[in-house]
């Protein structure tokens, strides 16, 4: 027992003699803190320790998020650009001026396999003391971290030249986690087709446009009175594409129709038939103009469209468009000359003037959506949304470069989505609010 009491007693001394020993070392100002002495090799290992068990055993229980999504991914890339690269150094770059003088250095993630995502969202979000790495979490949201560490993922795996397009195409990409997952299906295709009815069919229709032009259209008609809804399809397609979208529209309580742009399908006649223009141009600029003297004329015709869908006895008013690539520019040209309460612009072609001007004036809400990769469309998407007055506007991005009706194929779900938005925004009336 007595053994055991002195060992304690000479513990205890070193321990206070240790002790005085370190403070009189720090108080002295003989323990060099500057970044070009390194720390000695027990101390550098006890810090690194410390951190490690100290992030440990702060993560959250949460999994992560799925970070494999080609738009998270570029969307991280450019914050990463912006925020890290000069300490954390970037593909084809070997040392910043930054970080030559930096202590303890800064890992160089374009070339160390990716940490653990949770650990890195942590890291990221409230940095480390004392290492230079800042808490970025004040200045960011939690989807604007979740984007950087799914970039992190495929960062060391990237050339120069991936790392730039990456960059650039970040640039065009720009929503949180939350917009992101809006992108994914909500429903299986054998789930929605299932939710919706089968359609009875659309009724052919001719509507004069200026100068008494026949349009050729297709009415899909609900059986109860309720909004109405204009279908303007895209430069390389025909009013067939909305075929099954007008079917759920009517079955939804709402009046759809669909109309062959001038020059397009049965809406095509000699002097107006844009595929002969083509044949028959003798270069591309040759067929831009005469095709620009056709395309002169749809703002009129498409007034005429409106104008014949608002007077159907069963349609009270309330009337929104969908325009696919250049049905999207005709849909925002028709706003700033007819009342409608939403727009879906889908994959649209629009111009600078488009956005700065009508849409801007458009007091609806608006839903832009295009695929990333479909690089015009995407950018008139974000610009949209960023132009748009009315807080309920939406932005929906998909991953690749498909061009409006090919999506309704790469996502089964998308067609509801649209019927969902013109229930809504047109407060369509329910099933049960008619009378057979």
């Amino acid at each position: 027992m007595k053994k055991i009491k002195l060992i304690l007693i000479g513990l205890v001394v070193v321990w206070i003699t240790a002790s005085i020993a370190i403070g009189w070392y720090i108080y002295s100002g003989r323990y060099n803190f500057a970044a070009d002495d390194p720390h000695w090799g027990w101390v550098e290992n006890l810090i690194d320790e410390s951190v490690e068990k100290s992030v440990d055993r702060r993560l959250s229980p949460t999994p992560a998020p799925d970070l494999t999504h080609p738009g998270v991914i570029a969307a991280g890339a450019g914050s990463y650009d912006q925020m890290c690269t000069k300490c954390h150094l970037s593909p084809g770059v070997t040392d910043t001026e930054m970080r030559t003088g930096m202590y303890p250095q800064p890992p160089n993630l374009s070339r160390e396999d990716p940490e653990n995502p949770k650990e890195a969202y942590w890291i990221i979000k409230h940095g480390i003391k004392m290492s230079g790495m800042p808490a970025w979490g004040p200045s960011h949201s939690d989807e604007d971290i979740w984007n950087m560490v799914a970039f992190l993922q495929v960062l060391p795996d990237l050339s120069a030249n991936d790392y730039n397009d990456m960059v650039r195409e970040s640039e065009k990409i720009n929503w949180d986690l939350e917009t992101f997952l809006q992108v994914l299906p909500d429903l299986s295709a054998d789930d929605y087709y299932n939710m919706v009815r089968e359609g009875e069919g659309a009724v052919p229709v001719v509507i004069e446009g200026v100068d008494e032009f026949p349009l050729k259209g297709s009415l899909y008609a609900s059986d109860r009175e309720g909004p109405g809804v204009l279908m303007l399809h895209q430069c390389n397609a025909e009013r067939s594409m909305y075929e099954s979208l007008g079917k759920v529209l009517s079955d939804a309580g709402i009046h759809a129709l669909s109309v062959d742009l001038r020059g397009y399908g049965e809406s095509a006649q000699p002097k107006f038939d844009m595929k002969a223009l083509r044949e028959e141009a003798t270069s591309r600029e040759d067929f831009m103009e005469k095709a620009g003297k056709v395309r002169d004329l749809w703002p009129a015709d498409m007034a005429a469209v409106y104008d014949y869908l608002a007077a159907l006895t069963n349609v009270n008013g309330n009337i929104g468009v969908i325009g696919a690539s250049c049905g999207g520019g005709q849909a925002v040209q028709l706003s700033a000359q007819r009342d409608l309460k939403t727009l879906i612009l889908f994959s649209a072609g629009l111009q600078a003037e488009d956005i700065s001007g009508p849409v801007h004036e458009f007091d609806g809400p608006v839903f832009a959506v295009a695929a990333a990769g479909d690089t015009n469309a995407a950018q008139a998407a974000l610009a949209v949304t960023q132009a748009a007055r009315n807080e309920n506007s939406r932005l929906l991005l998909y991953k690749g470069d498909l061009h409006g009706a090919p999506l309704f194929d790469k996502d089964a779900g998308l067609e509801q989505r649209f019927v969902e938005w013109f229930v809504t925004q047109l407060d369509a009336p329910p099933a049960d609010a008619h009378h057979h």
